[in-house]
């Protein structure tokens, strides 16, 4: 039986295809629709590719989830109507009758995208994001084959939102909570924040009137009275334009020291209430990397997982396999995600098409051959644009679409963020082999989505300056065989040749833009960047 998930969010609208409990594809609208986080888009693109990948039509999907339940808000007045079906599924692209739909509510989509796909048992689960339909932040624990909520944080307290406001504050959008962590390793917590634990918990110091333990209320007035403490009470005491970041560095690290240990403080609450050796972390706070290395080495839990779309793509995921497990699918019996391409993929034929209609000369080359050149041009400080099979679902390029670049050379990381259109200060991630990955990473989690910090050994730090934070961190993908084979060669490759199997990994695309779906997208970028290599498929183009 096949089930269908969508996200008809406000933004990051996704679509994710399962059937009998087991993922067939999953794709973000913004990969089609080339408009970052797809605002206020319907994710009808991505529904239909999904439905291609697998060979149907909608008539044939048994019943759909819906990552939301806008019915709760709009109980509670919020005037919401991004769950119609003619909004959803207009009868132009799906014609015919409509597979039962059914509404997830949001936390318990999200537990869902994290417990199915984690191989766990049972687990322990925590999600944090800025907020679902009431709740922003939830406790709960998954017993194998049903979800608990245990304890829940209400709106308009939220933790995903606090952060929003410090980000807005240095002058970036909210969206760019990334390039806000990022910052916080160039300084030292040394400012007093508002959010605080206490002896019952979580709190807004100097803020009451925003208790975790309220009712709902405006999120808009939570955001911007916590800008207006930020901008009366932290340095430099108004907010920036979003250029000169120097003056920010001590709040962002106080901002973001401020939210691990809030997160620490929830992880050994839910520890307490489960007892449970597992953690699965969901929401838009768990692509919070530096977080989640704290709470990696901790040592609360025995294992973590954290899915590479943790933010609102994921609950495509989780209200599809939510409705799967309510038809009486087990999901756990695929085992743990293990990689994360669930996207499209070209045939050789299109891409070589697409070469020829760009007029672009290039080489098809045998496995080998492409390995060899490609781990050569590394080698030589060229940046390769890397098109390979099924593309990423989540943020993080994962060596499907990638930029890469040689990690032992520092100035790389200028020519990357150069080319990309990002500042110089932002950090880039490596990739590793797994089985080398304890040899440069101190970690108790090998992350194979990137989505967990960990110190770089101190001794080898100087091996790969490229990919080594201001703190001593990185954000490394562990690759398999299994999950990238071409990938795992490659990086394999490289090990042989320097003796150092990493590699720099960036997403392909420039700053204002989604991350390259298609080989059109990927030959234009090669073609308006000084980008020396592009290798698409078994072909190679070289400038």
């Amino acid at each position: 039986m096949y089930y269908l998930g969508i996200n008809p969010g406000r933004h990051d609208s996704a679509a994710a295809l399962v059937k009998d409990g087991t993922i067939i594809a999953m794709a973000e609208q913004e990969r089609f629709s080339r408009r970052k986080r797809a605002v206020g888009e319907a994710p009808i693109d991505a529904v239909e590719f999904c439905l291609s990948y697998a060979g149907i039509t909608l008539a044939d999907v048994d019943a759909i989830g819906l990552g939301w339940n806008f019915g709760r808000m709009r109980e509670h007045g919020q005037n919401i109507d991004l769950d119609t079906t003619e909004r959803l599924f207009p009868a132009n692209r799906f014609p015919g009758p409509l597979p039962p739909v059914q509404s997830i509510d949001h936390h318990v989509a999200h537990a869902a995208s994290c417990f199915g796909p984690s191989g766990f048992p049972e687990a322990a689960v925590l999600v944090v994001d800025g907020g679902g339909e009431l709740e922003s932040t939830t406790l709960g624990y998954y017993d194998g084959s049903q979800f608990h909520t245990l304890e829940q944080i209400q709106l308009p307290f939220s933790l995903g939102n606090y952060y929003a406001a410090a980000t807005k504050y240095t002058g970036m959008k909210a969206r760019d909570a990334g390039k806000f962590m990022g910052l916080a390793a160039y300084g030292r917590p040394d400012q007093h924040m508002p959010l605080q634990v206490g002896r019952h918990g979580l709190y807004l110091d100097r803020l009451p009137e925003f208790s975790p333990s309220g009712r709902f209320d405006d999120l808009d007035a939570f955001r911007a009275t916590v800008l207006q403490h930020f901008t009366e009470s932290s340095f430099p005491f108004a907010v920036g334009d979003g250029r000169d970041m120097y003056p920010f560095i001590g709040f962002a690290a106080s901002v973001q020291h401020s939210l691990e240990q809030a997160l620490l403080y929830l992880a050994e609450r839910v520890k307490r209430l489960t007892g449970s050796r597992n953690l699965c972390l969901a929401g838009g706070v768990a692509l919070n990397c530096s977080a989640n290395g704290i709470l990696a080495r901790s040592g609360l839990f025995g294992n973590l997982f954290v899915q590479p779309a943790a933010h609102d793509s994921g609950v495509a995921l989780g209200a599809a396999l939510e409705i799967a497990r309510c038809n009486g699918a087990n999901l756990m019996q695929t085992g743990p995600m293990t990689q994360g391409y669930w996207g499209p993929s070209y045939s050789q034929e299109v891409i070589e098409d697409a070469l020829c209609r760009h007029g672009i000369a290039y080489e098809r080359l045998s496995e080998a051959q492409l390995i060899e050149r490609t781990a050569h041009a590394i080698m030589e400080d060229k940046i390769v644009g890397w098109f390979q099979g099924r593309g990423e679902f989540g943020p993080r390029a994962l060596g499907a679409r990638s930029l890469l670049g040689n990690p032992r050379k520092r100035h790389m990381l200028t020519r990357l963020n150069a080319l990309k259109g990002r500042e110089a200060w932002r950090p880039l991630a490596p990739s590793v082999t797994a089985e080398a990955f304890n040899d440069f990473f101190e970690s108790p989690h090998a992350s194979p989505f990137m989505i967990v910090a960990a110190h770089v050994h101190p001794g080898r730090r100087h091996e790969i300056p490229a990919v080594v934070h201001v703190d001593g961190s990185a954000r490394p993908q562990a690759v398999t065989r299994a999950a990238n084979p071409r990938y795992w060669t490659l990086l394999t490759r490289l090990g042989d040749l320097t003796g150092i199997p990493v590699v720099i990994n960036t997403s392909f695309n420039l700053d204002d833009e989604p991350i390259v779906n298609t080989p059109d997208e990927a030959i234009n970028d090669f073609l308006r960047t000084d980008m020396e290599m592009l290798v698409i498929g078994d072909a190679i183009a070289v400038k």
